[in-house]
């Protein structure tokens, strides 16, 4: 039996709203994130031509690629998430100090 009473414990959520609201929101990239995106991509691009050289064809060649692609679109969007600029700020580039 459920217990619908306005004491029951409200569910625990595991996202928060303003994490959900940053997930979802257009992270417009600033120079370090661009440069990050083109030197993914390449090295994704790189990956997959030579994955397409040497594999068999068959259904492990094409899981191959979706599970590549799936990988290729995580990365974008923890460079997105996490080097996207608001206007009027500074971007983050400490990997160029020294």
């Amino acid at each position: 039996m459920t217990d619908s009473s306005p004491e029951a414990e409200e569910p625990v959520r595991f996202v928060n709203d303003a994490e959900l609201i940053h997930r979802f929101t257009y992270h417009a990239p600033g120079e370090l994130a661009r440069s990050r995106h083109e030197e993914v991509r390449a090295r994704f691009r790189d990956m997959a031509l030579f994955l397409n050289e040497i594999l068999p064809e068959g259904r492990s060649k094409s899981l191959a690629f979706t599970v590549l692609e799936e990988a290729s679109f995580q990365a974008h969007a923890a460079i997105a998430r996490g080097l996207a600029t608001q206007p009027g700020e500074e971007e983050d580039d400490d990997d160029d100090a020294g």
